[in-house]
Formats: C-alpha cells, sequence, structure tokens
C-alpha cells in the first residue's frame, strides 16, 4: 500500500462532495483487492481496527467515484461559479483620469471542467503552485530569454514551466490525477487554417481573421474575428492537463440560464455585467469547450449560440 493511500484515503472518503481523484480511485481499488483476497483474511475473516476503518474509507471513496459525476449532471445544469478557481487577488485596482485609484472585483475561472472534476482540481492546484513558487520572478528573471529547459521539455514549457522543480510539479500533478500533456503544439495563423480545424461547425459566419493553436491531443483555442464580432473558443479534451484560465472580473454579476440550441446541445449560457462579457459553457462527454464573446442581451447570444454546432466541435 503506497504513502498516497494511508495519508489520504481516509480524508478523501469524508468529502462525499468530491470526486476523488484517479490516483486515489486505483488505491482504493487496490486495497480492496489486498484487503479482500488475503488468505489471511480468508481464514480469519477478522481485521485490525486500522485495516477495518481503510477498508470502509476505500469502499466509500469507490462508490463517490462510480456516483458523483452522474448526480452532478442529472441533478441540474452546472453554474459559472462552480468554475471559480480560489487564490488570487480579489480584487484589482486601476486608475482613473483624474489621478484617483479605483478596484473592481476579479475572479478566475478554470477551462477545463467545473469543480469537482480531475480536470479542474489539476489546474487549480498548479496556479497555486506557481503563485509561490517564484513570486517575485527573480528565477524567471535570471533565466532570461532562453527556456530555461532543454528541448525535451518545451511540452512542459507550454504549461508554464521554466524549472526542473516546475516540471517535477507538473509531473506529480498528472500522477495524481491521471492525466495527460496536451501533446505538440502547432499555431496557425490564417482564417482558413481556423476554419479547417473546426470543421466547419459555423452557421451563418465568415472569417476575417484569426489565431488558432492547436494540439496533438485534439485540444485547441480559436481567437477569431468575423463581420459580426469576435470571440474565443478553447477546447480540452477530458483526461488532459491544461492550465489556461480566464478572469472574468465579477463572478457573482453573472446572469445564468440553460438553453438548447437548434442543434440540440443542452448549453449552459452566462452575461457578465461588466465588459460585455458573456459565456458559452458545454461539457461535452469528451471534453469541455467554453466560448467567450463580447455580446450584451440574452437574444445576442442565444442566438450565437445557434449558429455553433458544438457537437462537430475537434
Amino acid at each position: 500500500m503506497s504513502d498516497i493511500c494511508v495519508d489520504t484515503l481516509l480524508t478523501h472518503a469524508l468529502k462525499s462532495d468530491e470526486v476523488p481523484p484517479p490516483a486515489l480511485v486505483r488505491e482504493a481499488k487496490l486495497l480492496v483487492e489486498n484487503i479482500g483476497y488475503s488468505q489471511e483474511a480468508r481464514k480469519t475473516r477478522r481485521m485490525n481496527k486500522t485495516t477495518r476503518s481503510l477498508l470502509i474509507a476505500a469502499l466509500i471513496i469507490l462508490f463517490v467515484a462510480t456516483t458523483a459525476f452522474t448526480t452532478m449532471y442529472v441533478i441540474h445544469l452546472r453554474s459559472v461559479r462552480e468554475l471559480h478557481i480560489p487564490g488570487g487577488p480579489e480584487t484589482l485596482e486601476f486608475g482613473l483620469p483624474d489621478g484617483t485609484i479605483d478596484e473592481m472585483p476579479t475572479a478566475i475561472i478554470s477551462l477545463q471542467g467545473f469543480a469537482g472534476s480531475p480536470e479542474h482540481s489539476a489546474a487549480a492546484r498548479w496556479i497555486s503552485f506557481i503563485e509561490t513558487y517564484d513570486p517575485d520572478g527573480a528565477i524567471l528573471a535570471e533565466i532570461g530569454d532562453t527556456l530555461g529547459l532543454p528541448p525535451e521539455y518545451i511540452e512542459y514549457v507550454r504549461h508554464g514551466a521554466y524549472t526542473m522543480e516546475m516540471v517535477e510539479e507538473i509531473r506529480a500533478i498528472l500522477d495524481y490525477y491521471g492525466l495527460s500533456l496536451l501533446g505538440d503544439a502547432i499555431d496557425f495563423h490564417t482564417a482558413e487554417s481556423l476554419y479547417l480545424i473546426a470543421y466547419n461547425p459555423f452557421m451563418d459566419s465568415t472569417f476575417v481573421s484569426g489565431w488558432g493553436l492547436y494540439y496533438t491531443s485534439g485540444a485547441f483555442q480559436l481567437d477569431v474575428w468575423t463581420y459580426t464580432g469576435g470571440f474565443q473558443i478553447r477546447l480540452t479534451p477530458k483526461g488532459f492537463f491544461d492550465t489556461v484560465y480566464m478572469n472574468v472580473g465579477d463572478i457573482e454579476a453573472f446572469t445564468e440560464w440553460k438553453f438548447e440550441n437548434i442543434h440540440g446541445t443542452e448549453l449552459l449560457l452566462a452575461l457578465g455585467r461588466n465588459d460585455n462579457m458573456s459565456l458559452i459553457i458545454y461539457d461535452r462527454e469528451d471534453a469541455f469547450i467554453t466560448v467567450n464573446v463580447g455580446f450584451e442581451t440574452k437574444d445576442e447570444l442565444e442566438n450565437f449560440a445557434n449558429m455553433i454546432d458544438f457537437t462537430q466541435l475537434r
């Protein structure tokens, strides 16, 4: 039995509202198998107090892992507030023309999944790590314009790593949550290339210009400008580690509702109060998709949501 099981099994078993990470689920399975099928347990049918407690905790974790996601999505459509990643400044200061300083609420959200998912938890852990690892930027300044790591670590560099300590932290996160790196990335700088990435999911929309980043895992980000305005889409496949996040300002200001578009896809739509920020969220079975677009009204956002066949985004 590994250290992760002994140190965390009982703690996670008490968090029935939190989906256990895959690494812990694997430990729980091993524990049940080892205890349940050991010759000693078969002969005596007795267990010491510690073993019995660990077995009960393992069974609880396996039950939660099996049922938690089903419960989450059947009971209600998730909320933008459940994308929030705690930590970081709660307000952002900015200067006004008259020389005074004002501040506005700030919150960052995950673009990988809702709270409780391995992808969200992994991103939150990484963001927490980098906030304290090199807070004054001294290590990065010493590295200068170089990558800081050998070329074979380029996938880690794309996640913001520039030292081996950061690489090891990413590796620990991948192992704990059972995730993989996004893979090699390809930049796209033409509208035609961007259009091909998404397999033409857009109806009644014409690209003017844009930029894109496509990973071999299937993850991608599109920053697109059309004749009707600009928008940004990010897709992260389930089972992959992604650290990109978005600052949405006052997260409590969003007005949210469930919307089924003309393609029969049930979406979460959210209108922000400030900066014309509006979001479309689709938690697909194989991927998490976030659209950031600047609309001010419910009708505008719903009309735009009808233009995209989210089931075809790849």
